[in-house]
């Protein structure tokens, strides 16, 4: 995320005169303070007011240097693919996801706390086999009454503790479980009840939050309406920025769900580029997962030509984000479907 977009958020979630000390702060640039100049004199608020206005005119000078460099995104490998090569010289780094089914025996309850021995286990073997884990325990999603979100609360944040006891430089959090899927909730004018509650059951799931050092938010593909996809995902991840983690989304290359016309397809490469491209704008890195054959029960065989690689190739590239620059042809671009012009970054909340 640039510095341009790091204060716009601070300006748009705790005002502008506190926002543009905290971000200027939090950007390394020096700054004038509110009501003083730089000789501790009083300024009048339509001085300040201009302070403020050349200070986000020079932020918008270098804004153009900034954004479309790295600063500091990531993207991590989640696939199951047979056959997969080394992709690190791209900059995909190892994401380790323990699956729920690892948790417990096969005969045992889910519904219950695994053991904390085989917790720290799983802890164990995931030291070094990715830069950063993920568990993936969905059983336990929280809803209903307080009294259930309060239980699913304290179960999670139990088996992060014990995890984090055995693998305590391992950064960690849990796939899809904090912030609540924001759907059809997440699109409503923010004085509504539905918008509302979803505030209030995420609010609920803080100490989840808390406990991790990564939120993981889930952005398949259910349907061809990218726009709502596009809007909805925002949504989730200013949700998830408000517990004031790392966010990483997860992504799939493929349509998720059960619709007639859309469901275990691959995504069109340009809907494919257009996800990238939005969560490189707003979270601060992406998972990748897919590649696993659910018929045949194993990893699915990578295709180096597969149009969703040709497309994250392209954006690697394009974004600076390659370890190994060889990797890009000439001009940083690979062969593959054109990437859709940038939208606008936002300024603030997603729209209603």
């Amino acid at each position: 995320m640039s510095r341009f977009e790091l204060c716009q958020m601070a300006l748009y979630r705790i005002g502008a005169q506190r926002g543009v000390q905290g971000c200027f702060n939090r950007c390394g640039i020096p700054t004038v303070w509110p009501n003083s100049d730089a000789r501790g004199r009083e300024v009048s608020r339509g001085g300040w007011m201009r302070l403020l206005l050349v200070g986000m005119l020079g932020l918008s000078f270098s804004y153009g240097s900034w954004a479309g460099s790295s600063q500091g995104f990531r993207v991590f490998d989640g696939t199951q693919f047979s056959g997969k090569p080394d992709l690190t010289p791209y900059g995909v780094e190892p994401a380790y996801v323990i699956y729920e089914s690892a948790f417990w025996p096969r005969s045992g309850s889910r519904d219950s706390l695994p053991t904390k021995h085989r917790v720290q286990e799983l802890a164990r073997q995931a030291i070094g086999r990715g830069k950063i884990a993920v568990l993936d325990i969905e059983r336990w999603r929280p809803g209903g009454s307080h009294a259930s979100v309060a239980a699913a609360v304290h179960k999670y944040v139990t088996v992060l503790r014990w995890f984090r006891e055995a693998a305590p430089s391992l950064p960690v959090g849990y796939y899809g479980t904090v912030p609540v899927w924001g759907g059809r909730q997440a699109l409503l004018p923010h004085n509504t009840p539905g918008y509302k509650t979803w505030q209030a059951t995420n609010e609920q799931l803080r100490p989840i939050a808390e406990s991790a050092d990564i939120i993981f938010p889930g952005a398949y593909t259910m349907n061809g309406d990218l726009a709502r996809w596009v809007r909805t995902t925002e949504a989730d991840i200013g949700a998830a920025r408000g517990y004031g983690k790392k966010v990483y989304v997860f992504l799939w290359p493929r349509y998720a769900g059960h619709d007639p016309w859309y469901g275990g397809s691959a995504l069109p490469a340009s809907v494919w580029a257009t996800e990238l491209e939005t969560v490189w704008r707003h979270a601060d890195g992406v998972v990748i997962w897919g590649g696993w054959d659910s018929r045949a029960h194993k990893g699915a065989k990578w295709n180096p030509d597969a149009p969703w690689w040709q497309v994250t190739k392209r954006f690697l590239c394009a974004k600076h984000l390659v370890a190994v620059q060889a990797v890009c042809p000439p001009g940083g671009h690979t062969d593959s479907a054109p990437v859709p012009p940038a939208r606008p970054r936002l300024s603030g909340s997603p729209s209603n």
